[in-house]
């Protein structure tokens, strides 16, 4: 195994650990001025921060973010739940490559499953703001991230997801060459 493909580990075990930060950091935050900010977290929970200047104090409250419909929350849990699997899972990976047990195909498999996770996840926000406003004909009124926003939290899974995906078919090109070049 050469020099470089030792290395390639560590790149996954980072795409892991992106993973892992997109669930502690916010999806999306909306400010309005100096009144409140509202923040997602893919988990599910809405945590609104009320500024009070003329009391001199600042509330925050846990709040439902579309009333009585459970499908975000669902869909936020469930996301949540296989983001935080598929990270979990790439950490093995990145230690058994360590040790010379590429498992490439898996870790391609796991970037595309976060990636469709993080789909379904923006798909139910926007179907969701959308069916909540359709008395608006505008078309660029009906996004949901448009209007509150993305934060950190729904970029950094497309990113660790790319970089597991980006090794895996390095490691593969690489040990693919490698093959050949013994054979000669």
């Amino acid at each position: 195994m050469s020099d470089s493909k030792r290395l390639y580990w560590i790149f996954q075990f980072l795409g892991g650990i992106l993973l892992l930060l997109a669930l502690i950091i916010p999806t999306t935050g909306l400010s309005t001025g100096n009144d409140y900010n509202i923040l997602i977290w893919m988990w599910g929970i809405v945590l609104i921060l009320i500024r009070e200047p003329s009391l001199g104090k600042e509330t925050v409250t846990v709040h439902e973010l579309f009333g009585r419909n459970t499908l975000p929350l669902t869909i936020s849990i469930i996301s949540s739940i296989i983001i935080l699997i598929l990270a979990m899972t790439t950490f093995i990976i990145a230690l058994r490559s360590r040790k010379g047990k590429a498992m490439n195909n898996f870790a391609i498999i796991i970037g595309l499953v976060v990636i469709i996770t993080l789909i379904a996840y923006i798909s139910t926000f926007e179907l969701i703001y959308w069916d909540s406003y359709t008395y608006n004909p505008d078309p660029e009124y009906f996004s949901f991230f448009r209007e509150a926003g993305i934060n950190f939290g729904l970029i950094l899974p497309f990113i660790g997801s790319g970089l597991i995906i980006a090794v895996a078919l390095t490691n593969k090109f690489i040990g693919t060459t490698e093959l050949k070049e013994k054979r000669e």
